[in-house]
């Protein structure tokens, strides 16, 4: 697994998720611990589409006039979250900053946006399809391989 590339950000980030990292067992284990619910809230990027990753069961971002990606904001993300979240997502995805509409308003957010350009024509991805299709497999595999592997390279 090697580590996603990141876009400069100030110490106390904020990051919206728009994919499996909503699942609160996934996100809970890739972050090391729980994330506590007031650093959670619902968001939209306006002018973005969630669709399936090219050969993956997981999703990646698209520019998308007329749509919004449903997601959330985890707020004040620690360093080594962080760390945790870029080897998660790995070279697939690259970390940079984007605007999106949280329940109290526009922020300015990292994201992890697809690393290879995804075609316009690609399917629609949803949580809920995943949840009932791959959660549970994709989690015993996370449980056996990656989050064993986030544990080891960050000391935990």
């Amino acid at each position: 697994m090697s580590r996603a590339p990141r876009s400069p950000c100030p110490s106390a980030v904020s990051l919206f998720v728009y994919g499996t990292l909503r699942d609160k067992e996934v996100r809970d284990a890739v972050a090391g611990k729980p994330i506590a619910p007031h650093r959670l809230m619902a968001a939209q990027a306006h002018g973005w589409r969630t669709v399936y990753f090219p050969g993956a069961h997981f999703p990646g971002l698209v520019p998308a006039k007329g749509h919004s990606a449903e997601g959330l904001i985890i707020s004040n993300l620690s360093k080594s979250e962080l760390d945790r979240l870029d080897l998660f997502e790995g070279a697939d995805y690259v970390r940079t900053s984007m605007a999106v509409m949280g329940t109290d308003g526009p922020q300015m957010v990292e994201v992890y946006l697809p690393a290879i350009d995804i075609g316009d024509d690609a399917k629609e991805w949803s949580l809920s399809r995943w949840a009932r299709l791959h959660r549970r497999a994709e989690l015993a595999h996370y449980r056996a391989t990656l989050f064993k592997d986030l544990d080891e390279r960050t000391n935990r």
